[in-house]
């Protein structure tokens, strides 16, 4: 298992239940091995919402993490991501001989 970080800024015409959506689908798709803090605000007649994802999985580097997110996560909130950050970190915890 490794750990990840990453922050992703959604942005959508004001109306169109954005935040929901974002949080339904970090939830279909991380399930409870993530942290989520979502932060929301509109900015002329837009809907702007980040998200800061922490948690481990079996991804060991960032372009397995963004795979998975461009293959699973839907069409129209894949469309609407502006921004992101990413960072993959081998999971050190536990005794010299597992890792």
């Amino acid at each position: 298992m490794f750990d990840f970080r990453m922050e992703i800024c959604f942005i959508q015409n004001k109306g169109l239940e954005l935040s929901d959506k974002v949080k339904k689908q970090i939830s279909e798709l991380f399930g409870t091995q993530v942290e989520c803090f979502l932060e929301t605000k509109e900015k002329d007649n837009m809907e702007i919402t980040t998200t800061e994802l922490r948690g481990k999985g079996n991804w060991e580097n960032e372009e397995q993490l963004i795979s998975y997110i461009e293959e699973k996560l839907e069409m129209d909130l894949l469309t609407s991501i502006y921004g992101y950050t990413v960072q993959v970190f081998p999971n050190k915890k536990g005794c010299l001989h597992c890792g």
